[in-house]
């Protein structure tokens, strides 16, 4: 049968901010009235809408927004932030990740600083190489009403925390004293496993070519957890191999059973979780895949691109649908 047309997107407003720096964070609130963006420059921007209508579905509306806050953040560059719920983390240069509330008041937006986590440097690995590229932030595993926070660092560090205290839960370890990734981590996905013997689920990509999956057993699996790897029980799962140069962004279908990697090498690439196997590769880009994320309305795949600024929708539904039937021809 005839596939559906993809959808036609369009520019619905412009929000300017006062720097002509590179802007390597955007996130939404949940209802769609607030963007907050970072970059470069150090500083959080803040756009609100007054009505709280949502994003807007047309010119009109798309042109109510307005810049509420404009806030250095105080750790250098910021790399990427990431949104739960009101909880806002930045990814910064000197290797902390400062925490704050998205507050509304009388129809107001604004940002209060909650505290700041620092990464203490690896054992051995001197001071260098804490610089926190990425980041994710999840209610699965969280203790209470904490989100669980999971950092990347430039030295190959991957870092769980609790958003309510502060404290640094575990550092993963592919062996005792081995970090999880040999260098720079760059993407990073908090979910859960797609069946109950096993509960949270990261995955974290990085410049070392490979993709690794991390699991978190669930308290009634019974699975057997290695002293070294820490009391939190996140563990080693696969390694995920192919990618010829860094690894710069990841996303999770909506079933949880597919990974999709968009790399350095100019290929993006499709895993199946359950099996930790490849599924294909699709390797027409002109230049590295440095961001991918859903589009919610068709759930297509949506990647982008650094060097010509490319964006395509991918219609991976017939994909998951094999999988999830357990058809032979998966």
């Amino acid at each position: 049968p005839p596939r559906a047309a993809p959808p036609k997107l369009r520019r619905i407003s412009l929000l300017e901010g006062p720097t002509e720096k590179q802007v390597s964070g955007i996130v939404v609130s949940d209802d769609g009235g607030d963007v907050v963006c970072g970059g470069h420059d150090g500083e959080l921007q803040l756009w609100s809408r007054g009505d709280a209508g949502g994003l807007g579905t047309t010119m009109r509306s798309g042109q109510t927004w307005e810049r509420c806050s404009s806030q250095t953040v105080g750790g250098g560059e910021i790399n990427a932030l990431a949104l739960l719920g009101t909880t806002l983390a930045c990814a910064c240069q000197d290797g902390s990740v400062p925490l704050f509330r998205l507050y509304k008041e009388g129809g107001s937006s604004m940002l209060y600083s909650l505290l700041r986590l620092h990464h203490p440097p690896r054992p051995g690995g001197g001071n260098g190489g804490r610089e926190v590229m990425c980041l994710a932030l999840s209610a699965v595993c969280a203790s209470k009403n904490a989100p669980l926070l999971a950092s990347g660092t430039q030295d190959g560090g991957v870092s769980l925390w609790n958003c309510m205290s502060g404290q640094l839960l575990q550092r993963l370890e592919t062996a005792p004293g081995e970090p999880a990734h040999a260098n720079w981590v760059m993407c990073m996905v908090l979910d859960k496993w797609p069946d109950e013997q096993r509960e949270g689920l990261l995955i974290t990509g990085a410049y070392d070519h490979r993709i690794k999956v991390w699991a978190q057993s669930s308290s009634g699996s019974g699975r057997s957890r290695s002293p070294a790897l820490g009391s939190h029980g996140w563990q080693l799962e696969a390694t995920l191999a192919g990618h010829t140069d860094g690894v710069l962004s990841l996303a999770l279908s909506h079933s949880r059973r597919i990974i999709f990697s968009g790399s350095e090498d100019l290929t993006l690439r499709a895993w199946s979780l359950v099996h930790s196997a490849f599924l294909f590769e699709v390797n027409t880009f002109g230049s590295p895949v440095g961001a991918m994320t859903w589009h919610l309305a068709s759930r297509h795949l949506v990647t982008g691109t650094e060097q010509d600024g490319i964006v395509q929708l991918w219609d991976v539904a017939p994909l998951e649908a094999l999988l999830v039937s357990g058809s032979p021809d998966a």
